[in-house]
């Protein structure tokens, strides 16, 4: 399983994620639920999913979600979204000519200001300024 992290030139490396100690049923059990929840949140980034509805999708109570998420992952939930997010905005600020307007609602912002604070936390750079460096 990995994650993405910030490196220092703006885009994304690939780490190992924590997993969980030992070998037991449950500890089995617990990663195959964060291995559901990570495919609903990268297939469902670019709507507005929360924890809640993450740990409704396998049904589990968002509080035990939370913990047993960041257990395995390492990350909390909004860290691991935020992450992922960026990433696919890096990827489009790279590939394509849209706006960062248009991006921002495409990885999931409806607020191009509040992308743009969050991509910043992120990256050390705004979107406008990744953009200019293609």
């Amino acid at each position: 399983m990995k994650e993405y992290a910030p490196s220092n030139n703006y885009a994304y490396q690939s780490i190992d994620m924590p997993v969980i100690a030992g070998n037991n049923t449950s500890s089995l059990h617990a990663q195959k639920l964060i291995i559901d929840a990570e495919k609903f949140i990268n297939n469902n980034f670019n709507k507005p999913i929360d924890l809640h509805s993450v740990a409704d999708f396998i049904h589990l109570n968002p509080t035990y979600f939370s913990h047993l998420f960041r257990q395995v992952t390492g990350y909390t939930f909004k860290k691991y979204l935020t992450q992922l997010r960026i990433e696919k905005a890096i990827e489009l600020l790279s590939e394509s000519s849209l706006t960062v307007t248009e991006i921002s609602k495409q990885v999931g912002y409806d607020d191009s200001n509040y992308f743009s604070r969050a991509f910043k936390k992120v990256t050390g750079f705004p979107p406008s300024h990744y953009n200019k460096l293609k």
